[in-house]
């Protein structure tokens, strides 16, 4: 509820109504305003729309490793199940959180979704990138929070760069 408070504030252009479009949008700029602001840690922005993928997986890593927060900005299809999809190779595994219980198993490997336009999702970096520094050729794995559950990612670092627009990164 917070948060909505604050994305209000933020959207000079049109009233949240309904939260949908561009409206209900959350862009790069304020992530980066409510790291410093909010949690008063050191903020950066890392764009990554077209190229330097594998740098902003550095900085996000760098970040957690300092005992930060990164936020990723992401095409929501790579953790939507995409069934036969085959354009890229991007898998996740899903463990659900309930409150007062211990975190649940991965289940099952999913293929993600075909990636579309425009990025449209917020994740919370947890770590675990491996290998620590990829080239686009590696199979990489990494933990994302969202959706009140944690996602084990995996697939060709170069294939998540084509869902990966934008990190937020605070630093202590």
């Amino acid at each position: 509820m917070i948060a909505a408070t604050i994305r209000e504030q933020e959207n000079v252009f049109e009233d949240l109504d309904d939260g949908r479009g561009i409206e209900g949008m959350t862009l790069p700029g304020a992530m980066e305003r409510w790291v410093r602001d909010i949690l008063g840690l050191r903020s950066q922005l890392f764009e990554c729309y077209h190229t330097d993928e594998l740098q902003a997986l550095q900085v996000a890593r760098g970040a957690v490793d300092a005992g930060g927060v990164c936020f990723m900005l992401v095409d929501a299809n790579l953790l939507i199940d995409g069934g036969d999809d085959d354009e890229s190779d991007m898998h996740w595994r899903q463990a659900r959180h309930v409150a007062r219980r211990p975190v649940g198993a991965l289940g099952s490997s999913m293929h993600s979704k075909d990636d579309a336009w425009p990025p449209d999702h917020w994740v919370v970096y947890l770590g675990d990138l491996t290998p620590p520094d990829p080239s686009e050729r590696d199979q990489i794995d990494l933990r994302v929070w969202c959706w009140g559950s944690e996602f084990r990612i995996s697939g060709l670092a170069e294939d998540l760069g084509e869902y990966l627009y934008a990190v937020v990164a605070g630093w202590p």
